[in-house]
């Protein structure tokens, strides 16, 4: 994971226009009958949500999303343009929610956040659809928000925010294995599966790309290719270390020591 920056991208229109009707709609909707929105699983509540995939995850939503993140997932930092189309991911879930795996499902999710900017990521189909899910944990679930007549920033969620947190706080790599740096960190890396061995795999082929590089350089210190070589290593390390870089957090832990010669 890399912070996400959105600031001076314009809120996509069709979210400031149809996704604020339906968000309305949505909050007199749920004030007409609350109770007929409420259940906890296996029960199913007797009034859903019908939320429309066209706005929060319209065209215009998700190339403005894919052009903040450069193509990549908001949590593993893969790049998926080339296999997929990339999931919106809503950071807290808009139809239904549980604390963690094994914990009742409880309806209603966080509908009122449904087409909200702040809350909507680009990522790839295992993070969103296998990984994450419905899971939102966080500190405390006396404070949770459970209608739009609460206030979400009382929360403290233990995920984290792809853009609110930095992400390099929270976590760190050691070769292509990805560490906790806090508790956040951990239930993070666990939850969203950051730790699974097909990514460990590749992100190993990767950064044996760059190490081999930067052996090169290193051998040739003191020799007539030094600089040549200095050159190619340099410049691949900084395309890695990019915010566009795919497992741009794992190079810069791996090869901190340069980052100031960038």
């Amino acid at each position: 994971m890399i912070r996400i920056d959105k600031s001076g991208v314009s809120v996509p229109s069709i979210l400031a226009s149809d996704g604020l009707l339906e968000k309305s709609k949505f909050q007199t909707d749920f004030d007409s009958n609350p109770s007929g929105y409420l259940a906890l699983s296996p029960n199913k509540p007797v009034s859903q949500f019908n939320f429309k995939k066209e706005i929060y995850g319209g065209d215009e939503v998700k190339e403005a999303l894919t052009d903040i993140q450069n193509g990549k997932c908001c949590f593993c930092e893969s790049k998926m343009r080339h296999v997929s189309d990339g999931d919106i991911e809503h950071f807290r879930p808009k139809g239904r929610w549980k604390q963690a795996n094994g914990t009742p499902i409880v309806y209603p999710g966080y509908y009122w956040k449904s087409y909200d900017w702040d809350n909507l990521f680009l990522a790839c189909q295992k993070c969103n659809q296998r990984e994450k899910q419905d899971v939102f944990p966080i500190e405390s679930n006396s404070v949770r928000a459970l209608n739009h007549h609460s206030d979400v920033n009382s929360e403290l969620p233990t995920f984290i925010h792809p853009e609110n947190d930095d992400p390099e706080d929270h976590i760190e790599f050691i070769d292509q294995y990805i560490k906790a740096k806090t508790t956040r960190g951990q239930v993070t890396i666990t939850q969203l599966g950051l730790d699974r061995s097909f990514l460990d795999n590749f992100r190993e082929e990767r950064l044996d790309d760059l190490s081999a590089l930067e052996d090169c350089y290193i051998t040739s210190i003191g020799h007539p290719n030094e600089q040549k070589c200095k050159e190619i290593f340099f410049d691949r390390l900084r395309n890695y270390v990019s915010e566009g870089g795919e497992y741009s957090n794992m190079f810069k832990s791996n090869f901190s020591q340069y980052l100031i010669f960038l």
